[in-house]
Order: structure tokens, then sequence, then C-alpha cells
């Protein structure tokens, strides 16, 4: 018994370690995109152009340029399709929604992974109301996690242009159906609880 708990105690830790240095890559990926955005504020709207590219083996795709520099690869409907009232779109303006959006992905992913820390740290008291509690949290931010970004990055675009091109992906759906699924599993946590209150009381 006194082994099997070293080995649980041994795997938590290496599990609680790995979560941490997550944790620390996802603060440099938010820092990095603050900066980011910061920079793409600071540059006029004439620093960022979305041209078709034709290289002679790929054709018609579309790269973003910043201050004449290949950025990388767009999807022209993300770029173009959002426009002002005048049917001029803005570059900068939809760069900086999408990363605002990436931002906020972060953040939420941040917080649900901080939560699972703490559930390992009370891994030798699984049901315990703090657990279920926790994992209500996740569920709630898992769901968001597919909700938010998008909602935010839209509203960005939704204030600068007159038609916006809005789309969710089954990856947020697929995000919603996990917060669901971690919402049943807190239930589940709760039955436990409350089972185990019964075994104390008959003991």
């Amino acid at each position: 018994m006194e082994e099997r708990i070293v080995k649980v105690k041994r795997s938590v830790k290496g599990d609680r370690v790995f979560i941490r240095v997550l944790l620390f890559v996802m603060i440099g990926i938010a820092t990095y995109t603050i900066a980011d955005i910061v920079n793409y504020s600071l540059k006029s709207a004439e620093s960022f152009e979305v041209k078709m590219v034709d290289d002679g083996i790929f054709k018609g795709y579309y790269c973003l340029y910043i201050d004449g520099e290949n950025y990388d690869t767009v999807d022209y409907n993300e770029y173009l399709s959002s426009v002002d009232e005048n049917g001029n779109t803005n570059i900068k303006m939809c760069i900086i929604a999408q990363e605002v959006g990436t931002l906020v992905k972060i953040i939420f992913m941040g917080i649900i992974f901080n939560f699972a820390y703490l559930i390992l740290d009370n891994i030798f008291e699984p049901f315990s109301k703090k657990n279920i509690m926790r994992l209500r949290i996740m569920a709630v931010l898992t769901m968001l996690l597919g909700l938010m970004p998008e909602i935010i990055m839209n509203t960005i675009k939704m204030i600068f242009f007159y038609n916006i091109n809005i789309r969710f992906s089954s990856i947020n759906f697929f995000v919603m159906i996990t917060g669901v699924l971690l919402g049943i599993i807190s239930e589940v946590f709760k039955y436990g609880h409350e089972l185990q209150e019964e075994i104390e009381q008959i003991a």
C-alpha cells in the first residue's frame, strides 16, 4: 500500500511539474502577444497589406505583409471581407482583433490549467468540496473558452467595420462540449463526496 502511495505521489509530482512548465510557457506567449498588440497599435494602417502570392509553385494564396515583409499566410475572408461604410478594410484592426482573441484564449487556458494544478495538489482527497468546485469552475471556463475569444474578436471588428464575417469553427463547438463533460464529471465527484460522507457516518 505504501509503495502504491509513493508511486502516486511521484506521478502527481511529475504531472504538477508539467503543468507548471505549461503555465510558464503560456505566460511567455501571453507576454509576447501583448507586445505584438502594442507594436501593431503603434504602426500606421498603411504598414499592413494582404496580397495574393504566385511563386510559380503555389498559386492563389494570400500573405500578410507588415512593413513590406512577409509575415504569414492568411485566410482571405479573415482580413478582406470585413469592410467599413465606404467599402474599405483595415488590415491593422483585423490583426489586432486576432491577436486579442489569441490573448484571451491563452488567459482562459492558463486559468484552467491552474485549477488542474490545484486539483492535483489535493489528489488524495479527490471528492472534496474544493475539487468539486474547481471542476465546476473549469467546466464554465472551458465553455467560455469556446465562445469568448470569438465574441471579443468579432466585437472589436464590429466597432471598426460595417460588414464583418462571423464564423465559429467546429473546434469551438468541441471545446464547449469538453466544458459540458467537465461539468458532468463534477457531478460524479459530488455524488462520490456524498457517498463518502455516508460511509464515514456509518463507520
